[in-house]
């Protein structure tokens, strides 16, 4: 249902269903990487931040994951780290190879 919300852009509302589904399902690494792509849309980069590597720590493997939290991290002027996610994640799928 969040996604939903979020193609309607009732960005808020996406959020509070991808909360309720965390609360029935905290080890749904997916959810974490679209609570931290919906939160950085929603310029809550330090939640963001928090949710992607939530879902790394569930999933290490998750490029989407990594190149969230590269993103994020850039955006907090957090260079270094954000390269190496960056990496990490163009490791993991051409989709996120420079």
């Amino acid at each position: 249902l969040g996604a939903i919300f979020v193609l309607m852009n009732r960005l808020e509302e996406a959020l509070e269903n991808y909360q309720i589904s965390l609360a029935i399902s905290p080890e749904n690494s997916l959810t974490h990487v679209n609570v931290g792509l919906l939160l950085s849309q929603l310029g809550k980069l330090h939640e963001a931040e928090a949710a992607f590597r939530q879902a790394l720590r569930l999933q290490p493997g998750d490029a989407t994951a990594h190149a969230g939290l590269a993103q994020v991290l850039e955006a907090l002027g957090q260079e270094e780290q954000a390269a190496r996610h960056r990496a990490q994640a163009g490791k993991r799928d051409a989709q996120f190879r420079p």
